[in-house]
């Protein structure tokens, strides 16, 4: 993976910006990874659990895709 100092977008999201972007409440994303209806997260250490960006896109472009 290339990391570039010049990028806009952060590497990781935690989960309050991933449930942000989604438009819900934190605990639905842990309820979603639980049912196997959401990525789980990268584990950077016991506390701390974050998503890519690309991951989410991925998610939410499949679930237009089921949608159309």
């Amino acid at each position: 993976m290339h990391l570039s100092a010049t990028s806009t977008s952060p590497a990781f999201l935690r989960l309050p910006a991933v449930a942000s972007r989604l438009g819900v409440h934190p605990n639905t994303i842990g309820n979603w990874v639980r049912a196997g209806q959401f990525p789980p997260p990268i584990k950077l250490s016991s506390r701390c659990h974050v998503w890519s960006p690309q991951v989410i896109t991925r998610f939410v472009e499949q679930l237009m895709e089921c949608a159309e």
